[in-house]
């Protein structure tokens, strides 16, 4: 019986060691998060959904309204990391109000209360996306693009495919299309396919959270389909992307993405007779070096979207994340959207954006 209470009291210790571990650097590194006003909006199904604004900065000749979302497993802080790295931060520089999505389950959205809540996946964040594009529609004005990183592009194509006339214009970022195609490695994959399976919730919020520390300086700890170039995001804001990025989410989506993938199903195989009906400015970004979505299923959306809508870019050194937060992004991703909003712009009469407040 000595060996059980052993094992006991050595499996409470680690437990109890790995549980302070979590809450001290959750503290550390979210201690310095920022937010813009929040307006709250209330998907189709009851869900309390968070929208950050970032207004667009007084002086500059007003655009419009961006709506950015975010992509698998991750809140809307991609887009406003930090004041000097924040892709929000520099549309509103351009002259662009930009909302931040943080879809049900992230950042100060509601979030589940047990385990049963945990059952949602890609429609209903598809849900989430419909009601948030709604309510900017009827609180603001002047022409609406849609920013989506990953998933979120995703996101985006089925809020302009059911609701052709709610966007203005569409920008995806590592956005998969043709996952069927996907040359993901065995490894990633299997992470994908294995992490938490069984369970309602997939733990990569913590699991980031609990490696974070380290992150930068061991190799193996860092996840090469998501960085791959320490000149576009240094080891430090690594370390703090990992825990305030990076969130738990439904198993049910993993599951989605990994048949997709295996078995060239899923909710994403319309795209490919949709995609060419869609008349919409589309922008799309993908990263050479982006692991997670390589070009193989990204550059779908150059042979499928209509030619005289669509504009196509890779970026030379880009991974995954890094397409949306990096260094890179000021000076390689926005002024292409700036060149590429200067063709349309003449189409909208942009006014003055009205000041939504907090619902």
């Amino acid at each position: 019986m000595t060996w059980i209470v052993y094992f006991l009291l050595g499996f409470t210790v680690l437990a109890l060691g790995l549980a302070a571990h979590l809450i001290f650097w959750s503290w550390y590194y979210r201690r310095r998060e920022i937010s813009g006003p929040l307006s709250w909006v209330y998907s189709p199904d009851g869900w309390k959904i968070a929208l950050e604004q970032i207004p667009a900065r007084h002086g500059v000749p007003f655009k419009g309204q961006m709506l950015c979302c975010p992509g698998l497993a991750c809140n809307g802080r991609i887009f406003n990391f930090r004041d000097d790295l924040s892709f929000a931060r520099n549309m509103s520089d351009e002259g662009w109000t930009v909302w931040i999505l943080h879809p049900r389950g992230t950042g100060p959205s509601e979030r589940p209360l047990g385990a049963e809540e945990r059952i949602y996946g890609y429609e209903h964040y598809v849900k989430d996306g419909i009601a948030a594009t709604e309510f900017v529609k009827k609180r603001a004005q002047g022409p609406l693009v849609w920013v989506g990183h990953s998933l979120g592009g995703l996101i985006g194509l089925e809020v302009a495919r059911k609701h052709p006339h709610y966007l203005d214009g569409m920008i995806t970022m590592g956005t998969p299309i043709a996952l069927n195609r996907h040359t993901i490695n065995a490894f990633y994959f299997n992470v994908f396919k294995w992490f938490c399976r069984g369970l309602k919730t997939a733990y990569l919020g913590k699991l980031s959270t609990l490696v974070a520390p380290w992150a930068g300086w061991f190799p193996f700890l860092h996840p090469a389909p998501l960085y791959v170039n320490f000149d576009l995001v240094s080891k430090a804001d690594l370390r703090t992307a990992l825990a305030q990025c990076f969130e738990d989410t439904p198993r049910q989506v993993l599951d989605e993405f990994v048949n997709a993938v295996k078995h060239s199903t899923g909710p994403w195989e319309h795209f490919k007779e949709e995609l060419p009906k869609l008349d919409l400015p589309l922008l799309a970004f993908a990263g050479d070096r982006d692991g997670l979505a390589p070009l193989t299923v990204t550059q779908a959306i150059s042979e499928w979207g209509q030619k005289e809508y669509t504009d196509w870019h890779i970026l030379e050194g880009f991974s995954h994340l890094e397409l949306a937060l990096s260094e890179g992004v000021k000076p390689q991703v926005i002024p292409k959207i700036t060149q590429w909003w200067a063709k349309y712009e003449n189409q909208y009469e942009a006014r003055p954006a009205e000041v939504v407040k907090e619902d």
